[in-house]
């Protein structure tokens, strides 16, 4: 199948009025005011899932945090949410009183409705990771080893990995998987979905992370420390020249590991990076005191987790339009809807979209378009709807 691209075209048409994170707006959203400590993103940025460390509740909005609903998930100290790539799988754990085990709670319809599915023996949790379609997790804690699931958390297995782990993220597939700690002096990385970890050398104070849906970037901040960076997997391991070393509290990174966002509350700054962590350039936040940011997918809309509110702010998305020999057209799943459009001949300017809606791909947390076989030759672009 031949396929011919107009990329120059779509590029400028579609970068038209994006913004740097420097001049974009915050909003502050309606969620009922909290001291939000925990928060999570589907991959375009629409379903968010916040929640609450003192005996609080689970909040979730479908929307990009415009509206927010409290369903039946009880008030528990919760440690850590996580959502699936499609926001349908939501995942919550939490003792329910001083000291009690760890309940974990899932929601398979973006929060509209929990239940508890299992329960772990500390009370210590500190965070969660979940692959793209839900069904593997990984979970963290001060007086406990890692656990892994394989089930949507259902049950548990512990890896082989010490005690006093403060974070962990997870690649789209979840065979991918890095944690750090605190007093650990050390970062591990699985390639097995946990069953080997190797380790490296790093700080003392390691606070969060985060890795690229494919595994091979990641990103691990911490109170004190610089921003280690690895392009490898974990593999090796690199510093970053302009950004700080100061008090890193969380940090999230786009599907393609070219964008990556750090919160650090030294300065109460937000620091950006376009080059997968090359170069860095500072902002200020939507407030002072953030406890979590993540990201969509494609890095252009970003939500933060502070006192009393939720804050999101977005830029329009500029989405590169790949094919491979299947004639399977792809882009990394964008933060507002795109159609892929196709035209015969550049000259009469005739673009017709394609009625075969985009196809999520939790794999590569790509929405995929497939061509019929009828298409031997034609241009191709993607429009927003």
């Amino acid at each position: 199948m031949k396929l011919r691209f107009v990329a120059p075209m779509i590029v400028c048409a579609l970068v038209i009025g994006a913004r740097p994170l420097s001049a974009q707006n915050w909003v502050s959203n309606s969620v009922p005011p909290f001291s939000w400590q925990w928060l999570a993103s589907s991959a375009n940025g629409n379903v968010l899932v916040t929640a609450v460390n003192n005996y609080g509740p689970i909040y979730t909005s479908t929307n990009s945090g415009t509206d927010w609903t409290s369903n039946n998930a009880p008030n528990y100290a919760w440690n850590a949410v996580v959502s699936s790539a499609d926001g349908t799988k939501l995942a919550a754990a939490g003792p329910g009183a001083y000291m009690s085990p760890t309940a974990i709670f899932t929601s398979t319809n973006s929060g509209a409705s929990w239940g508890q599915v299992s329960t772990l023996p500390s009370a210590e949790t500190c965070e969660m990771a979940s692959s793209a379609d839900g069904s593997r997790l990984a979970l963290t804690g001060w007086d406990m080893p890692i656990y892994v699931s394989t089930n949507s958390g259902v049950s548990w297995t512990p890896t082989g990995t010490p005690n006093q782990y403060t974070t962990v993220a997870s690649s789209a597939d979840g065979t991918k998987l890095v944690a750090a700690g605190w007093n650990a002096s050390v970062i591990y990385v699985s390639t097995n979905g946990g069953a080997i970890w190797t380790t490296h050398g790093a700080g003392e104070a390691l606070w969060g992370s985060a890795c690229s849906a494919d595994g091979s970037k990641i990103v691990v901040i911490g109170r004190g420390e610089p921003i280690y960076l690895s392009r490898d997997s974990g593999t090796t391991w690199t510093e970053p020249t302009n950004a700080p070393q100061t008090d890193w509290l969380s940090v999230a990174m786009s599907a393609d590991g070219k964008k990556i966002f750090a919160y650090e509350d030294m300065d109460n700054l937000i620091y950006s990076s376009t080059d997968g962590g090359c170069s860095w350039t500072s902002s200020s936040p939507p407030a002072f005191g953030l406890s979590a940011l993540v990201c969509s997918a494609d890095g252009n809309k970003l939500a933060a987790a502070g006192y009393n509110a939720i804050y999101t702010t977005y830029s329009p998305p500029a989405p590169q339009l790949n094919a491979d020999s299947s004639g399977v057209l792809s882009w990394i799943v964008a933060s507002t809807n795109f159609a892929v459009q196709e035209s015969a001949d550049l000259a009469t300017g005739n673009w017709n979209t394609l009625t075969n809606s985009p196809v999520l791909n939790p794999t590569t947390v790509r929405d995929e378009v497939q061509l019929s076989p009828s298409s031997n030759s034609g241009f191709y672009r993607l429009i927003s709807q």
